[in-house]
């Protein structure tokens, strides 16, 4: 009996959002990314307020990590029970 295991790996944009004043003197924006890294999952939230006309810009930035099978449970447990889908069998 041959086993396979594959650790979490891959990038998934969750979340993007842009915005620019119609000046252009001020552009936001905010994003969020998962991340597989191995046996964790990443969370990476960073957002950026820039302001032309003063040249300043304030960014930040989080992170957080949990592992892949609570990550798994998680969602079990807050997230929606979908149909299950029909795979076509081989012929």
């Amino acid at each position: 009996m041959k086993i396979d295991h594959r650790d979490a790996s891959g990038q998934i944009e969750l979340e993007y959002h842009s915005e620019e004043s119609a000046s252009s003197h001020r552009d936001q924006w905010h994003h969020s990314d998962l991340f597989g890294k191995g046996k964790l999952v990443e969370l990476e939230i960073k957002s950026c307020d820039h302001v032309a006309s003063k040249g300043t810009s304030d960014s930040s930035g989080e992170r957080y990590s949990i592992p892949v099978k609570d990550l798994i449970e998680l969602i079990k447990i807050h997230g929606k029970r979908l149909p299950r889908r029909r795979v076509p069998q081989p012929k």
